[in-house]
């Protein structure tokens, strides 16, 4: 029996260990891995400010290093729900999510 509970510690804890935190976006391009340069990132935040302005949509682009063990689509949604991108009770949120 100590073994069966020492295997699903392991289990438990290999699990818990490749969840990557969901990373908190203050700004329409999110670039964790400096893949963007300063010029490309300025054009970028302005074309989607100018895009939101016009139409009211939210796009949110984040470039991340890795997802880890986690699947895309469960990434995105939960990245979209815990930093609220769009507007409540529009659906309008847009996510670019790029994992390399």
């Amino acid at each position: 029996m100590k073994i069966i509970f020492e295997l699903l510690c392991v289990l438990f804890l290999n699990t818990a260990f490749a969840q990557i935190e969901i990373p908190k976006i203050i700004d329409p391009v999110t670039d964790l891995t400096k893949t963007i340069d300063q010029v490309e990132y300025v054009k970028l935040r302005k074309q989607i400010i100018q895009f939101e302005d016009s139409t009211s949509n939210q796009i949110v682009v984040l470039i991340i290093p890795t997802l880890g063990e986690n699947d895309i689509r469960e990434f995105g949604i939960k990245t979209l729900e815990q930093n609220k991108i769009g507007q409540k009770g529009k659906d309008n949120g847009i996510l670019i999510l790029v994992a390399k």
